[in-house]
């Protein structure tokens, strides 16, 4: 085998996205907000955020790294 083989360099399990309970909290606020004034932007608003993060697992790297998180192992991204 190659050593410089993408195959052999996949991680064993994709990440994993989560959520924390204050992320789904203001999520939920940001939403209501926008729904207030139009609920179809507040849908579309849902849908992109929704999107980007079922992303993440096969793009980590496209967001630059969450540089508000205090010792930032490398694995919480900001967008």
């Amino acid at each position: 085998m190659v050593a410089d083989d993408p195959i052999e360099n996949l991680p064993e399990h994709p990440p994993k996205v989560s959520w924390s309970k204050s992320a789904v909290i203001s999520f939920q606020k940001a939403f209501e907000k926008i729904k207030e004034s139009s609920p179809v932007n507040a849908e579309k608003v849902k849908e992109t955020i929704f999107l980007m993060t079922r992303q993440l697992p096969d793009h980590p790297e496209k967001y630059p790294l969450d540089r508000f998180k205090k010792d930032n192992p490398g694995n919480y991204r900001a967008f």
